[in-house]
């Protein structure tokens, strides 16, 4: 097995020497803000490993110390390596700090496309050094992603949309992806209830023929995010009427029902979850066992007065 091999120690001159510090690199939205302080502090100590490329030189590791150095004369090890030994070395190099989830699929989008490696050795070899599971699948979709706007690279970067919540933002246009996105930071949605909501709002477009924007600008939502501080749960509640609406009339409907029965607070019925069976769950509080002679009471002038009838008759007018 071929090895890089060293060349030679020496300094780089930052006035004068042509440097590539930009073609082996997959940073994105990293901060070096303590890097650059300890650099302007001390100095660069530490050698970056550069390899010869005509008239210029390449940085395999160490493009940041070279972009913060203040001091003209610059430690460096020339290596000769093939350009994926060069690679593998500034993943290796770099391994200790972590790759954030879109230097991740950068490096396994070179790996894939300049390298010809398939997903599975990139799955079986790479997986653990770029922090991501093992999976042919995985590595596809760290690829896929890489074509989407620049706000959600961002917002994956910064761990506030996950890969399997972007892939769901695929099905829009780069636009109405956007938006969402925007929409997302406004309502601060995560993980779950993020890509449920960015479902609903496809499913709901799709269904009513009508783009994203002319979707949100609907009154019911302009209300909601007019607000100083928009509810995320308010709009998600929106959401789910639009995309059960039958369910949700059968919802109000049996609520106004319950209503006319002029039930005790201290008594609460409800329906079973989406009026999926023909049950009624009964609930009552007490706070002492006078209180509790009343709830049986209440329930008792219920059954006389077929108001429970009359609930479980609304139910079934629901389930049918």
């Amino acid at each position: 097995m071929n090895f890089p091999k060293i060349v030679q120690f020496f300094y780089l001159n930052k006035k004068v020497d042509v440097v590539d510090d930009q073609s082996i690199p997959v940073s994105f939205e990293r901060s070096s803000q303590d890097l650059e302080k300890a650099i302007q502090s001390i100095g660069i100590l530490h050698p970056l490993l550069v390899r010869k490329q005509k008239e210029s030189w390449q940085i395999v590791s160490g493009q940041a110390r070279w972009r913060y150095a203040i001091q003209e004369q610059i430690p460096a090890l020339e290596i000769e390596c093939s350009d994926i030994q060069a690679l593998l070395v500034y993943l290796y190099e770099n391994q200790a700090r972590g790759f954030n989830p879109i230097e991740s699929a950068r490096m396994v989008s070179r790996l894939y496309h300049d390298f010809h490696f398939s997903p599975k050795e990139i799955s079986d070899s790479f997986s653990s050094l770029l922090g991501l599971p093992t999976g042919n699948k995985i590595i596809t979709d760290s690829i896929s992603i890489l074509g989407m706007p620049d706000i959600v690279l961002r917002r994956i970067a910064q761990n506030k949309i996950s890969v399997k919540n972007a892939l769901v933002l695929a099905s829009f246009s780069p636009e109405e992806t956007i938006q969402l996105v925007q929409l997302s930071d406004l309502l601060n949605w995560t993980g779950t209830k993020q890509k449920e909501a960015f479902q609903w709002i496809w499913e709901i477009c799709k269904k009513e023929h009508c783009t994203v924007s002319a979707f949100l600008q609907q009154k019911e939502f302009r209300e909601i995010l007019s607000r100083e501080k928009p509810h995320p749960e308010s709009f998600r509640q929106v959401l789910y009427k639009r995309k059960h609406p039958q369910l949700s009339a059968a919802q109000d409907a049996f609520e106004k029902s319950l209503k006319e029965q002029n039930i005790p607070g201290t008594i609460t019925i409800t329906p079973s979850n989406n009026f999926e069976k023909n049950d009624l769950h009964v609930e009552w509080s007490f706070s002492s066992p006078e209180s509790f002679s009343k709830s049986l009471e209440s329930l008792q002038s219920l059954q006389e007065s077929k108001a429970i009838e009359k609930l479980f008759l609304a139910q079934k007018k629901h389930l049918s």
